[in-house]
């Protein structure tokens, strides 16, 4: 009579050794490349100021790069990262409300997409690092999306065997002082420990003009109208944990050029005038759309939507005049 086969057994047999080499390459490819992003400098620097802050910034890469915290007339910190959806914005401010003592203003970044895209669909690598940086964790049905995106060989694995065999190492990431680097000197998107992330370059005419097509193309493409309600709860949600707290709630969407805004349809940007618009007016927080603002001019910008360091410095004295008028009629 043939021995039964000891299927358990056997399973854990096979499951032993390749969890160890599944582990050993996990733990060499973490041995060459970064395991985060430069999140980890912002989140650092922000921890440590945190009882300071009195104007936080949130939103997508838009506010990262657009708003230059060090030139606030109030102490602030920018902590709008590039594709932070509105559901991240919502927890880091609910998680962090408690500690920010001196906290008067918040001003939120609302761009063109910000109502239908969620960072889980566009970056699920960042998912981790907002756990690991921030104690922020994703929604239950983008747990298992943060599990895999948060291993290293699976991110890498397309060059991980040739880079094993040349022996890579990994590169450091690095960050700057605003006050201590020359912006000249700075290369293009580089994070600053204010939260800013300074660009320093411009676009030819007709550079921006074929930027502005591709990447409109992109962020409609990822846009889900399934996603808009859930956003506004989002932010109505963020505007009375800050009305409960008495800090002032503003509603802002960053400058674009024309050429970027051309390629959205019309019924696109009035939807999303009239949600916000009626947002403003529900909730009692200003909203300010810079978006067709003409002061801002093609040398403002570094690409189709993102500000360079002179467009993010005269957009940051607009900012400040509010935060003047805001403050005035506050209660």
């Amino acid at each position: 009579m043939m021995k039964k086969l000891n299927w358990p057994l056997l399973t854990l047999l096979y499951l032993v050794p390749l969890v160890a080499i599944l582990g050993f390459l996990e733990f060499s490819s973490r041995g060459m490349y970064q395991s985060h992003g430069d999140m980890y400098f912002a989140a650092e620097e922000f921890q440590q100021r945190l009882p300071k802050i009195e104007a936080l910034v949130l939103g997508s890469s838009h506010a990262a790069e657009g708003i230059d915290p060090s030139q606030l007339n109030l102490n602030g910190f920018n902590l709008a990262y590039s594709y932070q959806d509105l559901y991240y914005d919502t927890q880091l401010l609910k998680h962090y409300l408690p500690k920010l003592s001196s906290l008067r203003v918040v001003f939120q970044e609302v761009s063109f997409f910000s109502l239908g895209y969620r960072t889980a669909n566009l970056s699920p690598y960042l998912l981790h690092e907002y756990i690991g940086l921030h104690e922020v964790w994703p929604k239950l049905t983008e747990i298992p999306k943060t599990l895999v995106y948060s291993s290293s060989l699976f991110l890498h694995h397309d060059k991980f065997l040739v880079d094993l065999l040349r022996g890579k190492n990994k590169n450091n990431l690095k960050t700057f002082d605003s006050f201590s680097v020359p912006s000249q000197h700075l290369a293009n998107d580089t994070l600053l420990r204010s939260g800013y992330r300074v660009s320093t370059t411009s676009m030819d005419h007709g550079k921006l003009i074929k930027n502005a097509e591709t990447r409109a193309k992109y962020y409609l493409d990822v846009y889900s109208k399934k996603n808009e309600q859930e956003s506004l709860a989002l932010l109505r949600e963020s505007a009375q944990s800050l009305k409960d707290k008495g800090v002032i709630y503003i509603l802002i969407s960053a400058p674009v050029t024309k050429y970027y805004r051309s390629h959205f349809p019309k019924a696109h940007l009035e939807s999303l005038s009239e949600n916000l618009e009626k947002l403003s007016t529900e909730l009692k927080v200003p909203y300010y759309n810079f978006s067709d603002d003409e002061a801002f001019v093609d040398t403002d910008f570094t690409n189709s939507d993102h500000l360079n360091i002179k467009g993010a410095t005269k957009f940051t004295n607009v900012l400040n005049r509010i935060i003047k008028k805001q403050i005035e009629i506050s209660p």
